[in-house]
């Protein structure tokens, strides 16, 4: 379970194509 959060919180910091998107 822990690792599906971290993955998904990975994922969004690992994804510099929409920086306006992520808050």
């Amino acid at each position: 379970d822990e690792d599906e959060g971290a993955s998904a919180l990975s994922s969004h910091s690992s994804i510099p194509m929409d920086p306006e998107h992520v808050e």
